[in-house]
C-alpha cells in the first residue's frame, strides 16, 4: 500500500501565489522544486520516524527528465539519479530515492525534452507499512467569524475530507467550538464536523471546550467507532489560512513516528499573510518577559534562508494557530488555563515543554500580522496573564527581568498617550495579587465587559475626524516591506535624549492644531513633542484620537509606583499561593463548572 509522505505543491491565490516559495525557473525548460514547501526534509525523517524508502510518483505528459537532487548540512549538491520518460500523463511514474547518510534535504528537477512537457502532480511517497494509526482531532475556537469558519470548512471539505484520492479522508474529526454562538450548527455538522456552542471564554475557554468534548467521544464512541478514537489533536485558529497539505504531511509524520518521540508536539509555523513569502514564527522561547521568535522574518523565497530554517532550534512553546499534541498530553487532568486570551498557548507548552516540538517544512498557516493590532483589553489580559505564568515557571517569577519590562510597557504607553492601558496594566496587576481563588472564580464574560468599557474603543476614522491631512494620512498608508522596519530592528535617532526628556513632554508640543496620524504599532519616539495623534488600525481603518496630558502622565507613573510597591511587598507569598493552588484549574471538573456544561451536554 501506497501512502503520501507530502504533495507537490503549487502556487495559488487560495494560500500564497508566490511562485518562488514553491519552484523555480532555472530556465526556458528547467523548473528545480528546492522550495520551502516542496523539498524534502530527509534529516528530520529520519531522525524522528521508523520511514526507510521514499519514491517520488508523479504524473507528466511529454518527453522529460527527472534529475532527483540531494543537498547536504553544507549545502553541497549531487544528482542522486535522471531518469528519461515519455508519457502520455494518463498513469503514474514512479522513480526510487536511493540516499546517502549525510543528505540532508531532497528535491527534483524536472526537464522538458518536448514541446509539450508539462508536470501535472507528484508526490513523496512510500511504501514501507506505518507504524502507526493517527486518527486526529481538530479543535477550532471561533467568535463571530462565519466567513473564516465557512471559508475554511470548504477548503479542508475539497482538500482532504470529501477527497479519497488524498489518502487521509478518514483520519480527521473537526470540532468547531462556537463562542459566539451565531454559527448554523445544521449547516455545519456532518459525519467528521461538529459544532460545539460555548460561553464567550475566550481562546483558552473554547479550546479547553473542544478538548472536553473530543475526550468524551473518544471514551464515549472509540471503543465502538475507531474513528473516534483519538490519538492527537490540533489547535487551530479560525481566522488563519490553512495550506491543508499540512495535516497529510503531519498525519503522514506521525504515522511512523518513533516510540521515543509518542509525546512530541507538531507545531505549524506562521506566515504574514500580507507578505505570504515571509514567515514570522517556527516555534519560539519564553525568557520571562517577550517570546523570543525562532527563525523571525526567514524570506521563504530565498533558498539558504531555507535551509536554515530547518535548522532546529529548542521552543517552548506552539502557538496555537497550528499546534498538533499527543492525548497522552492532553489529558482531563492537564488541561489549560483559563487565560480568556494570550498566554494560553504559551503557558501550556512552558507546562509540557520536555516532550519538544518538531516543525516540518509546509505546515503552516498564513495569519494577520500584529504589530498594528493594539486593543485595551490586551493591556489587562496580558498583564495578568504573564504574571500566572511567570509565577508557576520561575522559582522567583523572573521579578527582576519583569519589573523592568514592565516600566518599559507603562513609558511606552504614555508615549502613545494611551494612559487608560496604563490603568488596566495595573488593574490586572491587582487581580493576579487577589490570588489563585480569585481568579478561577472570575466570570470572564463579565470581567471582559468591564475591561472594555475602560478602554479605548477604536472608532472608523471617518466618524472620529474631519481633519483632512489626517485622514489623508491613513488612505496613503503603506505597509512597511523592510523587515528590518516591519520588525523594528533599526535604531531610533536621538532615541537617548527622547527617553531624558520623556519623550518631548517636559517641553511645549510643536503644535496643538495638527492632528498627527500613525499605525497602532508606531514607534513611540516617533510621536516626540506631539499634541494631538490619531492611531488607527491599518488592516480596518478604524482608530482612536489622543492627546498629550501631563497631568494624565504624572498619574500614570504615581499609580505605576504605588501598584508595584504592592507586589514587591506581598510577591512571594501570593506566588507561592499561585504554585499549589492552580492544579484544580488544570482539571475536566473545574472546567465544566467555569464553562456552565449542563447535564444535556455531551459531556
Amino acid at each position: 500500500m501506497e501512502m503520501i509522505l507530502q504533495h507537490i505543491l503549487f502556487p495559488s491565490q487560495d494560500t500564497c501565489d508566490t511562485e518562488e516559495c514553491y519552484y523555480r525557473r532555472l530556465d526556458e525548460n528547467r523548473t528545480s522544486f528546492d522550495t520551502y514547501f516542496n523539498f524534502f526534509s530527509l534529516a528530520k525523517w529520519r531522525k524522528y520516524t521508523e520511514l526507510e524508502h521514499i519514491t517520488l510518483r508523479l504524473k507528466a505528459s511529454g518527453a522529460f527528465r527527472i534529475a532527483v537532487v540531494a543537498c547536504d548540512r553544507e549545502k553541497n549538491r549531487r544528482v542522486i539519479s535522471e531518469t528519461t520518460i515519455q508519457s502520455d500523463g494518463g498513469s503514474y511514474e514512479r522513480i526510487q530515492i536511493a540516499y546517502d547518510d549525510a543528505d540532508e534535504f531532497i528535491w527534483f528537477e524536472f526537464v522538458g525534452e518536448s514541446e509539450d512537457a508539462r508536470l501535472v502532480s507528484a508526490a513523496y511517497i512510500t511504501e514501507d507499512a506505518p507504524s502507526n494509526h493517527p486518527h486526529i482531532a481538530i479543535d477550532i475556537c471561533t467568535f463571530k467569524r462565519e466567513e473564516y469558519v465557512h471559508r475554511n470548512m470548504n477548503v479542508l471539505k475539497t482538500a482532504i475530507l470529501e477527497n479519497p484520492d488524498c489518502g487521509y479522508q478518514n483520519y480527521f474529526h473537526i470540532y468547531i467550538v462556537d463562542n459566539g454562538q451565531t454559527l448554523d450548527a445544521t449547516e455545519l455538522n456532518n459525519n467528521y464536523i461538529r459544532v460545539v456552542p460555548n460561553i464567550n471564554a475566550g481562546g483558552s475557554g473554547g479550546f479547553t471546550r473542544g478538548i472536553l468534548e473530543l475526550l468524551a467521544d473518544k471514551k464515549n464512541k472509540g471503543r465502538e467507532d475507531s474513528s473516534f478514537d483519538y490519538t492527537h489533536m490540533i489547535f487551530m485558529d479560525d481566522d488563519a489560512v490553512l495550506e491543508p497539505d499540512s495535516l497529510i504531511r503531519t498525519a503522514a509524520f506521525l504515522s511512523y513516528l518513533k516510540s521515543d518521540y509518542d509525546k512530541t508536539v507538531i507545531g505549524g509555523a506562521m506566515h504574514r499573510l500580507d507578505f505570504r513569502y515571509v514567515q514570522h514564527e517556527a516555534g519560539a522561547k519564553w525568557n520571562g518577559v517577550t517570546p523570543v521568535r525562532n527563525h523571525e522574518g526567514v524570506d521563504l523565497r530565498d533558498f539558504d534562508q531555507i535551509c536554515e530554517n530547518e535548522r532546529e532550534e529548542a521552543a517552548d512553546y506552539a502557538g496555537w494557530w497550528y499546534a498538533c499534541y499527543p492525548l497522552t498530553v492532553v489529558r482531563e487532568d492537564n488541561l489549560p488555563l483559563p487565560m480568556f486570551i494570550h498566554c494560553d498557548d504559551m503557558e501550556y507548552g512552558l507546562r509540557n515543554r520536555e516532550n519538544g516540538i518538531i516543525y516540518l517544512n509546509g505546515v503552516c498557516v498564513w495569519h494577520n500580522s500584529f504589530e498594528h493590532r493594539r486593543t485595551s483589553s490586551l493591556s489587562y489580559h496580558d498583564i495578568r496573564n504573564i504574571m500566572i505564568m511567570n509565577a508557576i515557571t520561575y522559582a522567583d517569577g523572573n521579578q527582576k527581568a519583569w519589573n523592568k519590562s514592565m516600566l518599559k510597557r507603562v513609558i511606552g504607553d504614555i508615549f502613545r498617550y494611551r494612559y487608560k492601558d496604563v490603568y488596566l496594566k495595573c488593574w490586572g496587576i491587582e487581580d493576579f495579587m487577589k490570588g489563585p481563588e480569585y481568579y478561577m472564580h472570575i466570570d470572564p464574560i463579565a470581567k471582559l465587559q468591564e475591561v472594555n468599557e475602560e478602554g479605548y474603543r477604536l472608532q472608523p476614522v471617518e466618524e472620529i475626524t474631519t481633519d483632512p491631512v489626517a485622514k489623508r494620512e491613513v488612505k496613503d498608508f503603506t505597509f512597511a516591506t523592510d523587515m528590518d522596519e516591519i520588525y523594528l530592528r533599526k535604531k531610533v535617532p536621538h532615541r537617548k535624549w527622547k527617553l531624558l526628556t520623556l519623550n518631548g513632554m517636559i517641553f511645549p508640543a510643536c503644535s496643538e492644531i495638527n492632528l498627527h496620524a500613525y499605525p497602532m504599532g508606531i514607534d513611540p519616539y516617533s510621536l516626540y513633542r506631539k499634541a494631538r495623534i490619531l492611531l488607527f488600525d491599518p488592516y480596518n481603518n478604524c482608530g482612536i484620537i489622543l492627546h498629550r496630558d501631563n497631568k494624565e502622565m504624572r498619574k500614570c507613573f504615581r499609580t505605576y509606583r504605588k501598584t508595584m510597591r504592592s507586589v514587591n511587598a506581598q510577591y512571594s507569598e501570593i506566588q507561592k499561593a499561585y504554585q499549589s493552588g492552580l492544579q484544580k484549574a488544570k482539571t475536566a471538573e473545574f472546567w465544566k463548572e467555569y464553562l456552565k456544561i449542563d447535564g444535556n451536554s455531551n459531556q
